[in-house]
């Protein structure tokens, strides 16, 4: 007999935080956050990254005759709802984009590759001084937690930050807000191996 599922237990965190995920793409304004467990081992979520130089339809049904409700393009990424079904020949994924709506995409593994975990760097939080890394030299700071949102400054290797805002959830990406040495604050995402962090901060 298989124990029952524990606060510790990876089945229990990926549900509570993708319900996080849920609720969190369903509000908007600046205090949307999704927060990483307490244990500091980072975030799970069945995300997935656009690979293919192809658009990539998301359909309202899991039909390639009903309404396109948005256009997926390389680097784009989705939440997989956990729904997947046979219909009209194919394969479909349920799907929830940026925006919080949710549609259906076909199952071609072509298409895309599983950027699951969503990654919170352990240690990371407000309060936190990070250090940039070689691999984070270049990283665009933008003046809200999004791809599109203007540049206010790029960060170099060495650059010491202190972390003031976040976590924040956007384009199933984690943000986190950055007071730079100049004084500016702007955000950048949390990618594996972009920071060190110089001193822990608290969720």
């Amino acid at each position: 007999m298989k124990p029952a599922p524990t606060f510790r237990s990876p089945l229990v965190w990926m549900a509570l935080i993708a319900l996080a995920f849920v609720l969190g793409i369903a509000v908007s304004g600046p205090s949307q956050s999704t927060h990483a467990d307490t244990l500091r081992e980072g975030q799970f979520n069945d995300v997935y990254e656009i690979t293919s130089a192809a658009n990539v339809p998301i359909y309202t049904q899991p039909n390639d005759t009903s309404m396109v409700l948005d256009t997926l393009y390389w680097g784009d990424r989705v939440l997989w709802t956990g729904v997947t079904l046979d219909a009209n020949g194919w394969r479909w994924m349920k799907v929830g984009i940026g925006d919080g709506r949710t549609g259906y995409m076909k199952d071609l593994f072509e298409t895309y590759v599983s950027v699951s975990p969503v990654f919170t760097t352990p240690g990371m939080g407000q309060g936190a001084m990070v250090q940039v890394t070689q691999d984070g030299s270049g990283s665009h700071c933008r003046m809200t937690p999004s791809s599109i949102s203007g540049e206010m400054a790029t960060v170099q290797t060495g650059n010491q930050l202190t972390v003031v805002g976040g976590p924040y959830q956007a384009e199933y990406w984690i943000w986190w807000q950055y007071r730079l040495n100049t004084g500016v604050s702007c955000w950048i995402v949390d990618v594996p191996g972009w920071f060190n962090v110089v001193r822990g901060g608290e969720f």
